[in-house]
């Protein structure tokens, strides 16, 4: 966990950037939509202490569940 400076004073242990065109915004909140049910369906725990290539695979994997 990181110092994050959060309102509730408690550290951070994951952190999602999400970064898209400025004349795209439909596809930043498409992003967060998915990101938020995958969050929602998920165990976060699935995110800690992992390669930046792990998550990019188990995300992914989850995409790829939620369109069977």
């Amino acid at each position: 966990p990181i110092d994050f400076d959060s309102i509730d004073d408690m550290p951070v242990s994951v952190v999602f950037v999400v970064l898209s065109a400025s004349d795209k915004p439909s596809l930043q909140l498409k992003t967060l939509t998915s990101l938020a049910k995958i969050l929602k369906k998920s165990n976060t725990e699935h995110f800690f202490n992992k390669s930046p290539q792990e998550i990019k695979d188990y995300l992914k994997t989850l995409q790829e569940d939620e369109q069977n």
